[in-house]
């Protein structure tokens, strides 16, 4: 990742706290169909809230740049503060490792994948959310697909993206459209640069239903399941 994350602040994203939560926590659930409990790092883990859900069944790890979202994370969890192709840590000591919106700010795709295969035990999970670039919703918004956007370095599709993961040694187990919780005020603004929002506005952030949370499940919305061959 560029230099430039270890200066970013974002309040913002911290008044999304309970809808990013319970995200979290369906996040945990599905992970667990694969691995049950063990060492977990979360690479790109923000204000941790991730690490939150996921500490209920892990013994649980960080990464951040952001030193302000770092400092947040670190008053309840382990946090390192540099990219893992740049750390000297253990080998082939995590269970599971997380990306949730990260590889796509990565330079060097293949050279942090391949650190992050180093660094898991055999028969470990590595879960990896990013935006499907072959999806029917990228290919209907074309450039105005929510994706695109300037700090977003490289993109992926479910071909693509299974390559990259394959050539660094993993086996895919399996893809799914990622589901997330919103709230109607919070999925107002997401939805601010397309017409139709502006058209919802007024409904969405009405007071008395601003504050409804509902799931969603949204073509171009992709986490892929990968393992690290071994027992």
């Amino acid at each position: 990742m560029a230099p430039a994350y270890s200066e970013n602040v974002d309040h913002v994203y911290l008044r999304s706290t309970p809808q990013r939560r319970r995200t979290a926590a369906l996040a945990v659930a599905r992970i667990r169909r694969h691995v049950a409990s063990g060492r977990l790092l979360d690479i790109g883990c923000a204000t941790g809230i991730f690490l939150d859900e996921a500490a209920r069944y892990f013994s649980v790890e960080g990464i951040e740049l952001s030193a302000w979202a770092a400092d947040i994370a670190c008053r309840r969890h382990k946090v390192m503060r540099q990219p893992l192709t740049t750390s000297n840590g253990a080998v082939a000591v995590y269970d599971v490792v997380t990306l949730w919106g990260v590889i796509e700010h990565f330079e060097e795709p293949m050279k942090e994948i391949a650190a992050i295969f180093a660094a898991m035990k055999p028969g470990g999970l590595l879960a990896i959310y990013t935006g499907d670039a072959d999806s029917w919703m990228a290919r209907l918004l074309g450039k105005a697909w929510w994706w695109y956007q300037g700090m977003h370095l490289i993109y992926f599709s479910r071909t693509t993206l299974g390559r990259l993961l394959t050539k660094a040694g993993f086996e895919i187990v399996g893809t799914e459209t990622y589901q997330q919780y919103f709230k109607l005020s919070t999925l107002s603004s997401s939805l601010n640069r397309y017409r139709i929002g502006k058209l919802l506005a007024p409904i969405l952030t009405a007071k008395a239903i601003g504050d409804i949370m509902i799931r969603l499940v949204i073509s171009g919305e992709m986490v892929m399941y990968a393992r690290k061959p071994g027992s």
